[in-house]
């Protein structure tokens, strides 16, 4: 599992510092992918899961997180090249969704640059309102458990897919584009 996140910096892209913009993209994205590419020099991954975690505004355009949001965006489609070029090898993304962990910290320290973000953060923790970890890992055990044909390539989210249903299954199985990031209408003239 590959889950290094951090959500700094937090403001308006053009008020941030680049500098701490770039950093957060390293640690989101591209030193998750520096592990995995030593790892696929060194021997190879042929047989294994691979994890990653997708985050907030992936649907959206969620204001004031822009290296975050655009480092989850990539892993998901990072997830999907991956998948192409090592069919050995199962890489899938989850988006574990409000979950109790140290990284909505950012958000707490920063009430002014993080927006209306600073005040949804906050009533999730008075209203302890969070998805449960063991849901979480219980995708997660079924990821792992699956067949690799079915989700290598794909973004899951723990909180609102049908994950270990059949009638999932049967979808995956009928759409090789089911979740992942495609743009459909293309061949429509308007």
């Amino acid at each position: 599992m590959l889950a290094a996140g951090t959500q700094e910096p937090i403001g308006l892209f053009g008020d941030v510092n680049f500098e701490q913009w770039v950093k957060s993209f390293e640690v989101n994205f591209l030193g998750q992918l520096r592990f995995l590419h030593n790892l696929l020099q060194n021997g190879g991954l042929t047989g294994s899961r691979v994890l990653f975690f997708a985050g907030g505004g992936t649907n959206n355009a969620t204001q004031r997180y822009s290296a975050y949001t655009i480092s989850k965006i990539a892993s998901i489609k990072m997830v999907e090249l991956l998948a192409a070029e090592y069919p050995g090898t199962s890489f899938s993304i989850i988006g574990p969704g409000w979950v109790k962990t140290k990284i909505h910290e950012a958000t707490l320290n920063e009430p002014l640059q993080s927006g209306q973000n600073y005040e949804t953060t906050l009533e999730h923790f008075q209203k302890n309102d969070f998805f449960e970890m063991e849901k979480l890992m219980e995708c997660i055990d079924w990821i792992f458990e699956e067949r690799p044909d079915l989700v290598s390539g794909r973004n899951f989210s723990a909180v609102y897919d049908q994950w270990g249903s059949s009638s999932l299954q049967d979808a995956l199985e009928g759409d090789p584009n089911l979740y992942t990031l495609r743009r459909f209408g293309n061949d429509k003239v308007f």
